[in-house]
């Protein structure tokens, strides 16, 4: 009798001890602040990558000027534009074309001196003949307030093949009072982007069906509320045997494993070239799916975590709605706190995501993951096991804020932290609500669906 209970005082001393150890190992990767497994490996497809963001941001440039707005007021996405090229620059100072385009868009924006830094001394020996004779033209395009029409004609050619050449081709033309043929080029530029308006007429008709999805939800559930008012309200538990201390040891679990599988994948990677899309995204799944596992073994077995399958269509409506109110203000809120902190659209933590192959299986794979794997153990993690765990003990308001906390915290990207914060009080409201993680998941799903879109429309 007495035997019991010292195994179960060591088994928990034990289990106290390796995760203590673990959550050390967590803290002391944070402190060095090392770079992710994958992140020196994918910078020359991070250079190729931002460079084709800043050449269609450069086309939504050229169509908002030929829809006749003043080019102070389309200044904005000059900058966004100049801030994609200069990362790219970052990444690889090598490559003269991307060199050149963050140079002609710091010239636009005004700020000579920087500009004049991405222009490097030409030598004979650097390229062919016929390129060096462009490229003197677009040197004197851009180191003179008044170039000759020469330089402009003789620049041209070169110039339409990246994505400012157009401004520097309008500003040539202008110089030498041809406003006519500067606008010729602005508008060339214009009708160039029509691939791009594709991809963002699709984006735009996916937010406008889940926006609208969103507006009858809430004309909906407003009919409801009115017959239900008198309805006594029931508090919502999760089933299962589990607390707090088995959702911060789910959440130290998974954060660990997912930096050791991530190091162990960069080890399968191919010496050279970019890694397969999978092994960029199997080790945090695989973490999640262990951390899962763990919680779900202590527990008994037997916790469903509060997927309940029961009307899943009008959950997932309901969910997917949901996602239509809440995308808007969300990017909104994003977007001014990256402005004010001064954080650059590079700086984006999904992005590394698109830096593996760009090939029709690797975008299936990456929508598979992002749109459902990744919203379905995420919600299991931060809902349905660290918000149910807090829920037995606390009410629902400090389990919901606690729970979205940390969500937000572990995606490790300050400017986005009242986004995250945001979305998390959202799904677990949903969560609450509807007594059903299917609802929280078809939210999540839908929101990283859209951006997934969204990025694939800008950077290709």
């Amino acid at each position: 009798m007495v035997e019991r209970p010292f195994r179960r005082a060591w088994a928990g001393t034990a289990r106290t001890v390796v995760f203590g150890l673990l959550a050390a190992g967590v803290l002391l990767s944070i402190v060095a602040g090392g770079p992710l497994p994958f992140a020196q490996r994918l910078e020359p497809q991070r250079a190729a990558l931002l460079r084709r963001g800043g050449d269609s941001v450069m086309l939504v440039y050229y169509l908002v000027l030929a829809q006749g707005v003043a080019p102070d007021e389309a200044q904005p996405i000059l900058v966004w534009a100049g801030d994609l090229y200069q990362a790219a620059f970052e990444a690889d100072p090598s490559d003269f074309q991307i060199s050149l385009s963050a140079g002609i868009v710091l010239r636009e924006l005004g700020d000579t001196s920087a500009a004049r830094s991405f222009f490097p001394r030409l030598r004979p020996d650097q390229f062919d003949e016929a390129t060096h004779y462009a490229l003197k033209g677009v040197y004197a395009l851009a180191h003179s307030s008044y170039p000759a029409l020469s330089a402009v004609e003789r620049s041209r050619g070169y110039l339409a093949g990246i994505g400012p050449g157009a401004l520097l081709i309008a500003h040539g033309y202008r110089a030498n009072d041809r406003p006519d043929l500067a606008e010729q080029a602005l508008q060339s530029g214009a009708r160039r982007a029509g691939p791009l308006v594709t991809r963002l007429a699709v984006v735009g008709m996916v937010n406008g069906t889940i926006l609208l999805c969103g507006i009858v939800m809430v004309l909906w559930r407003v009919v409801r509320w009115r017959r239900r008012a008198s309805a006594p309200a029931v508090e919502f538990l999760p089933t299962g045997r589990w607390g707090s201390r088995e959702s911060v040891e789910a959440l130290v679990l998974w954060t660990f494993a997912s930096g050791a599988l991530g190091s162990a994948a960069l080890s399968l990677a191919p010496i050279s070239g970019a890694p397969p899309a999978y092994l960029l995204i199997a080790p945090s799944l695989l973490a999640a799916v262990l951390a899962i596992g763990w919680v779900w073994f202590v527990a008994g077995l037997q916790a469903g975590f509060g997927w309940d399958l029961g009307r899943a269509l009008r959950r997932v409506a309901i969910g997917v709605a949901a996602a239509g109110l809440v995308v808007v203000p969300a990017l909104a809120i994003y977007g001014l706190l990256r402005l004010a902190m001064g954080v650059k659209t590079a700086d984006s933590p999904v992005l590394p995501l698109l830096m593996a192959p760009d090939t029709v299986v690797a975008k299936l794979l990456l929508l598979v993951a992002i749109g459902l794997a990744v919203p379905a153990l995420e919600e299991t993690l931060f809902r349905g096991i660290l918000f149910g765990g807090l829920r037995r003990r606390w009410a629902y308001w400090p389990a919901a804020l606690v729970s979205s906390a940390i969500f937000a915290l572990v995606h490790q990207h300050l400017a986005g932290f009242a986004t995250y914060l945001l979305l998390g009080l959202v799904f677990a409201y949903l969560f609450e609500a509807s007594r059903s993680l299917v609802t929280p998941w078809a939210a999540h799903a839908a929101f990283n669906v859209f951006n997934l879109m969204l990025l694939f429309a800008l950077f290709g």
